[in-house]
């Protein structure tokens, strides 16, 4: 029997995909092995485990892949700025009104290190 996918998973793969998109995919171009597992559960077994197994739908799996790393990077940067009083993080919540609150207080929390 599977084992079940938890919302947060579910939300960091589609969010992940989103981020794909909206900030631009960073990362190492990977050919994702084609095989019989759904994208989700793949990603799950990647995020969580560092395990990469087969995927039905490899493009997606790169996609979110690559997503996943530009919202990793651009938090980074974000703080970095923040930190060095380039800008402030309310610019960043009016310039990306999109991302949820979770991604802010992540960029706080890096930027108060």
């Amino acid at each position: 029997m599977a084992r079940r996918i938890s919302k947060a998973v579910k939300r960091d793969f589609d969010f992940a995909l989103q981020c794909e998109s909206k900030l631009g995919g960073m990362g190492a171009c990977v050919d994702w092995p084609q095989g019989d597992v759904a994208p989700l559960r793949v990603f799950k077994r990647y995020d969580c485990e560092g395990k990469i197994v087969g995927c039905s739908d490899p493009a997606v799996m790169v996609r979110a892949v690559r997503g996943k790393a530009s919202l990793n990077w651009h938090i980074s940067e974000w703080a970095q700025g923040i930190k060095e009083g380039l800008f402030r993080l309310s610019e960043f919540k009016q310039a990306h009104p999109w991302l949820p609150d979770w991604v802010w207080g992540s960029v706080k929390a890096r930027s108060y290190v």
